[in-house]
């Protein structure tokens, strides 16, 4: 499924919920994608997208004020699970476990030419932008800024791999 230049907002009145999913032999694209508001529990897994072992490519987006348990706007999950995100802005999400941006539990990210900025964590090990748990994670050309947490602000790496090229990190 691709889904180009648009809105996905849930309101602040609705019922918590993610906005959208991934199965495992799925494949979404968002291009141009505005996604906010999705919101969930403290024991639950990404308030915009959960990747379940498929493709998610977001490209030339926005991601914000997104918040979950784990991974406040995203959670990719399993060995067969690949993420890339290019060319978009990450801000304001929020994890009350780990994550504020992302969770990346065994998958595969590459982030690339983005800003991640303002994502934050309350959980007492939280880390503000990226816990990357026995997964693969690559940071291009991007630029993380203003990532708060108790723990680690930008990414976190547990018993994963963590490859950074051309990219910024700043208080």
């Amino acid at each position: 499924i691709s889904l180009e230049n648009g809105v996905i907002t849930r309101s602040g009145g609705a019922p918590q919920l993610r906005l959208l999913s991934v199965g495992a032999t799925g494949n979404l694209s968002l291009d141009g994608i505005t996604a906010s508001g999705g919101s969930l529990s403290s024991s639950d897994n990404a308030g915009a997208v959960f990747n379940d072992g498929g493709t998610l490519n977001v490209r030339n987006s926005t991601v914000t004020n997104n918040s979950a348990g784990f991974g406040g706007a995203f959670y990719n999950s399993g060995a067969t699970a690949t993420m890339l995100l290019a060319d978009s802005q990450f801000t304001n999400n929020s994890a009350s476990q780990n994550g504020g941006l992302m969770m990346n539990d065994s998958g595969t990210v590459t982030i690339s030419r983005s800003t991640v900025s303002g994502n934050s964590s309350t959980g007492i090990a939280g880390n503000g932008a990226i816990y990357n748990f026995e997964a693969d994670l690559d940071l291009i050309d991007s630029t993380f800024s203003g990532n708060t947490a108790t723990s680690v602000g930008a990414v976190q790496n547990f018993a994963g791999t963590v490859r950074i090229a051309n990219s910024v990190f700043a208080g």
